[in-house]
């Protein structure tokens, strides 16, 4: 399945180049979607640690919980 970042074009280069460094709720809504992480990842440091934990974890191939979790 092949997913798209449903961003415009203009929007997606300023943000990949630094360009734009606060992007609307719209754009963090996308990103998030893109990404499978809840909205919140981009904006709470415990929503962040907690999936970046699951995310090491199911590198390691040792995961006991879902990615999205009760945040998702």
């Amino acid at each position: 399945m092949k997913h798209h970042l449903k961003l415009p074009t203009g929007c997606k280069q300023q943000l990949a180049t630094g360009k734009r460094e606060n992007p609307g709720i719209n754009a963090v809504r996308a990103l998030a979607d893109f990404f499978g992480v809840p909205i919140g990842y981009f904006a709470d440091d415990t929503v962040t640690e907690e999936i970046n934990a699951q995310l090491r974890a199911i590198t390691r191939g040792c995961s006991s919980s879902p990615l999205r979790g009760a945040h998702g």
